[in-house]
Parts: structure tokens; sequence; C-alpha cells
């Protein structure tokens, strides 16, 4: 076999390996070529779900004007004024703290101008939201105690009376609360107010406290998460005292925060 002259091989090698660093930067262009394509691709899906959420999330929005949410709701049963004290005519919990507000509602003609929504009584399922279901039995109780055994049961809490309506009437303040919830969060109205007695903010768990038997303020926050989802719930109490039942029910639950104009702190849960 006859060989090649040296400067012919070198052209020939030299040539091959043209040839192949060509191959090699061919293959490395198509190599990234087709890294590019991919991460275009990968950037286009991530894009596309993108403006599928937001389309998603504009489609639930209720932007059309028969969807604009307006007035406000007014819960209030007469039935409330039944509870008073035998014992104590002067008692400052009576009928008048829910007739005089009504008579100015009146009077200052708001009352036409809100939605009126009817009152109901709370279930037990409410009440236990909060409360206890033998602190529960104890206020249903009431309903068939004579006058000397209300006095006595009422003087085992501090500023508490207790009458034959106490339960029914205070399911029923509950009731006009949740009632007043309901329209809010279903979007009825845009706020609303409930004018109802026994009052609620310094009711326990387990126990009446100046002149509160159920806690209607705490349980409507509760009802507000537990029916409609509410991730946060914030509760202004304007009262001059303290309720610090509610403080007490909400002090260890990151899901509700509140502040008191009086007391301690203004600012008493997480």
């Amino acid at each position: 076999m006859e060989m090649l002259p040296d400067h012919v091989r070198h052209r020939v090698g030299a040539t091959a390996m043209a040839q192949r660093s060509a191959a090699s930067s061919s293959t490395m262009k198509s190599e990234k070529k087709g890294k590019k394509q991919v991460v275009k691709k990968q950037v286009k899906m991530v894009a596309d779900t993108e403006e599928e959420e937001i389309v998603s999330q504009l489609t639930k929005l209720h932007l059309e004007e028969d969807h604009v949410v307006d007035g406000t709701a007014l819960s209030y049963d007469d039935r409330l004024t039944e509870p008073q004290c035998l014992w104590d005519t002067q008692f400052p919990e009576r009928p008048e703290r829910v007739t005089a507000v009504m008579q100015k509602i009146e009077e200052y003609g708001l009352k036409e101008r809100c939605k009126a929504i009817a009152g109901r009584l709370a279930t037990r399922e409410e009440l236990l939201l909060v409360h206890s279901s033998d602190y529960i039995e104890q206020i249903k109780s009431t309903e068939k105690m004579s006058e000397g055994e209300l006095r006595s049961l009422s003087n085992t809490y501090n500023e508490v009376f207790l009458h034959e309506k106490t339960y029914s009437a205070s399911c029923l303040a509950v009731g006009c609360v949740l009632q007043v919830v309901d329209q809010v969060m279903e979007r009825q109205v845009r706020n609303g107010m409930a004018v109802v007695r026994p009052p609620g903010h310094n009711a326990l768990s387990n126990a009446a406290n100046a002149y509160c038997i159920f806690n209607n303020l705490a349980i409507a926050a509760k009802y507000a998460q537990t029916k409609h989802g509410a991730e946060r719930v914030l509760i202004v109490d304007w009262d001059i005292h303290h309720g610090h039942g509610t403080q007490y029910i909400f002090e260890d639950d990151h899901r509700y925060t509140a502040f008191s104009r009086d007391g301690p702190s203004p600012l008493f849960t997480h």
C-alpha cells in the first residue's frame, strides 16, 4: 500500500478535524436552539396559566351595575322587650334600652331608609359556637322557675337578672344579629344593625355577666367564619365598658381581631 506524503496526510487530517469540529458546532447549536425552544414553551405555558388565573379571578368580580351592593339592614323584634327585673324596677338593663333607640330611628326618618329584617330564634347549634351545653341548659331552665328561684340564680352571677322570658329573648337577640350577618355576607345589603337586648359582649362561654346572657357578638363572629367562610373577623367594641367576655373567648384565636375603646388595652386579641 502506497503511503501518502506527509504534507498530504497533514491536510487530510486537518480537513477531517475541521469537519468534526463543524459537526460538533452544529450539534451544539441545535441543542441550544432546542433548549431555547423548550424554555420558550415553558415560559409560554406559565404565562398562559397566569393569564387564565387572572381571567378566572376577573370573571368572579361583580362589575355590572346590577351587582352594586347598597342599603342597610335593620333587625328588631318587639319580643325583645319582654324580660324585666321583677324585684328591681330601676335595674339599668330594661326594655327602654331598645325602645328608646327604635324611637330615635323613627324620629330621624331612618327606619324607612333601612331594609327591615325579621328576627328569629338562634338554634342550639348556633349557641354552641360559643357557649357550653350545661350553661345553655341552665338558662333554658329559667323558663319554668319561680320569681324566688330566678332571683337566687341571678345572684350567682355579676349584675344579671333572670326572667321567664330571658332565654327566649336571648335566643332572639342572637338570631337578629345572625340575620344581619347573613344579609351582609350574602351581599344583600352593604351593612346592617341589630337593635337587641339582652346585650352580649360581657357574657362568658359558661356564665352570664354584666347584663349579658348569650354573647351575640362572639356568636356572630364565629357564625360568619363557619357558615360564610370569613377568614378573619374584626370586632370593634365601642361600648363605654370593656367587653371582657369577648376578649376571653377570642384571645387565643388569631382569626379574630378585636379592639375596645375602653379596657386594659385598646387591642385585646391577636
